[in-house]
């Protein structure tokens, strides 16, 4: 048996912060030597990528990489940095075109993590497909808006668009986050909520559509500003 794939998982459970996972996992157990299972348990990350190198290129079905998964569930800056002094790329692409600094955007909500990307010199503009940016990903998903003041501190674009729907982060925080102060940060920092989609749309009607987050006065009278 190919023993790279139990590998890689054993280290991206170890990296999203649930090391008990892999002691109960026979799975992943048995697909390591006993003299390395003893050191990934520790979750000594320098060791295990100096005994397996090969992890940080290794990836999933979805072409997700070990940073990747720990651009989205890690708390720890650090586990970031070893990762990419191993050699992780920081601008590998999913099958889906998503950097690490998208996955972080859309998933961590510990700012420090996206920093850590930053600081390593990630694009903050790369774009997934139809031109999706890390803004866009905070936007929608993430339900902490330092994220979003992070990536506006580092020069990120605040009115781009995605292609074909021309959504704007501020049109895709106003479909699917539940966090309004989100949308709030957006409006702050000049998100123009007047802009129109592909189908004419801006995001206040998007925000009706929106069943993650509650009826908000304040919000909708700041969006109806760009009627």
């Amino acid at each position: 048996m190919n023993k790279q794939p139990y590998l890689l998982l054993c280290l991206l459970v170890m990296l999203a912060g649930f090391p008990g996972i892999i002691q109960a996992n026979q799975s992943c157990a048995d697909s390591l030597t006993g003299d390395f299972y003893k050191k990934v348990i520790p979750i000594n990350l320098d060791r295990c990528l100096d005994e397996q190198p090969a992890l940080i290129k290794l990836t999933t079905s979805g072409g997700l990489t070990a940073l990747h998964l720990a651009a989205g569930n890690t708390q720890e800056p650090e586990i970031i940095n070893i990762l990419i002094n191993a050699g992780a790329n920081i601008e590998t692409k999913s099958s889906e075109g998503f950097t690490p600094l998208h996955i972080a955007a859309a998933h961590n909500t510990n700012p420090t993590i996206t920093k850590a990307f930053l600081d390593a010199g990630a694009n903050i503009e790369a774009k997934a497909e139809l031109g999706l940016t890390p803004l866009h990903s905070a936007a929608a998903y993430n339900t902490n808006n330092e994220i979003i003041e992070v990536l506006l501190d580092a020069g990120a674009q605040i009115n781009p668009k995605i292609v074909l729907i021309g959504w704007t982060p501020l049109h895709a925080a106003a479909a699917y986050n539940g966090n309004p102060n989100i949308i709030v940060t957006l409006l702050d920092n000049g998100a123009d909520p007047g802009e129109p989609d592909s189908q004419g749309k801006i995001p206040l009607d998007l925000l009706s559509e929106n069943t993650n987050l509650a009826y908000d006065k304040n919000i909708y009278e700041r969006l109806s500003e760009g009627q």
